[in-house]
């Protein structure tokens, strides 16, 4: 995590915290507060495959697309990488929502936030 991050609008971030990685975009940075102003777009959830590593192919995805805007510290974030976010992407182009799916999606959004607030309190204005 980088303390002073520079990023460009529309760019795609991620934040990870123990086996999930939140990936948004960039509407704005709010540099005096250092916040950014995000759009939240899947949170990827990985599954222990081993005790000493997380699964990446039985990951579970939770589209996000519909969900609420963050404002979270931009130290959190890094930029994505090209190979991560494709492959997302094509997910969420096939991805069918349960019918309890927004609800899931948003309460998973909800806790990852929480965790990772209770988690970096300090980097939180």
């Amino acid at each position: 995590m980088n303390s002073h991050p520079h990023f460009q609008a529309y760019e795609i971030l991620c934040i990870e915290h123990e086996a999930s990685c939140l990936y948004a975009e960039l509407i704005q940075t709010v540099e005096p507060r250092q916040l950014c102003w995000v759009r939240p777009i899947v949170l990827r959830i990985f599954s222990p495959s081993t005790p000493d590593g997380w699964d990446d192919q039985d990951a579970t995805l939770y589209d996000l697309r519909q969900d609420s805007d963050l404002l979270l510290p931009s130290c959190l974030f890094r930029t994505a990488l090209d190979t991560e976010v494709i492959p997302l992407l094509t997910a969420l182009q096939d991805f069918k929502t349960p019918p309890d799916g927004d609800r899931q999606a948003h309460h998973q959004l909800q806790s990852f936030v929480w965790r990772l607030w209770h988690a970096n309190s300090s980097a939180f204005p």
